[in-house]
């Protein structure tokens, strides 16, 4: 008889990056949600990029890369470079495929800071001066009350942030991009497969917690 071979090793940042998506997952384990979830994250991600794009960085000035590029150094240029070198540290491979998806959110909605188009509704509603901040703001908070929605009606659980504000925020967007990698692609089936282990006993614990704190009120 062959002697089994036994599994590689997981090292430390694969366990880091499996916690994580564990504990995003374990709050998006309802179909529907995820769907809502996957259209939701998406637009809440660039207009917040919108959104922290109007809070320029004084000492620099706007740059027109192209007639549909334009850049200006802001508290959302920050914010996208933070997100995507903390995604490039979680995974190196997984980072650098969510690079042209930060590139094209970053660059649309730096545009859309620099050249709010005559087609956006509500360009006046804070001021005179015609901006892509009301838009962005309405999409900003519909897309918030589609994910409670999700979570409330569908998921029958408080969303991730309840728990870990900063956690939840963070590994939202990359968590949306692994999962197209894993349902779209067929990425690495193996990966797929422990990380939706880590969900289900998450989801265990969760729900065994959650009785004993209701038993413990109803004492």
């Amino acid at each position: 008889m062959s002697a089994q071979t036994a599994p590689a090793p997981v090292s430390h940042q694969q366990e880091h990056l499996e916690k994580e998506l564990a504990f995003y997952g374990s709050y998006h384990s309802n179909t529907m949600n995820k769907i809502i979830h996957f259209c939701c994250i998406p637009q809440i991600w660039w207009s917040t990029l919108i959104i922290f794009g109007h809070v320029f960085i004084p000492e620099f000035v706007n740059h027109d890369l192209a007639p549909y590029l334009s850049a200006r150094l802001s508290v959302g240029t920050l914010f996208a470079i933070a997100f995507q070198l903390y995604y490039l540290i979680l995974d190196p491979f997984i980072g650098a495929t969510y690079l042209p998806v930060m590139l094209i959110e970053y660059f649309t909605s730096a545009y859309f800071v620099a050249h709010p188009p005559a087609w956006l509704p509500w360009q006046t509603a804070f001021g005179p001066t015609p901006s892509s901040l009301p838009f962005a703001s309405a999409m900003w908070v519909s897309a918030w009350i589609f994910q409670f929605i999700g979570h409330f009606v569908f998921e029958g659980r408080a969303p991730a942030l309840t728990e870990n504000l900063t956690q939840a925020l963070v590994t939202a967007p990359f968590f949306v991009h692994i999962e197209t990698l894993f349902g779209v692609f067929n990425w690495n089936p193996t990966l797929h497969k422990r990380i939706n282990n880590a969900i289900s006993k998450r989801i265990v614990a969760m729900n065994k917690a959650n009785r004993e704190k209701a038993a413990k009120k109803a004492q």
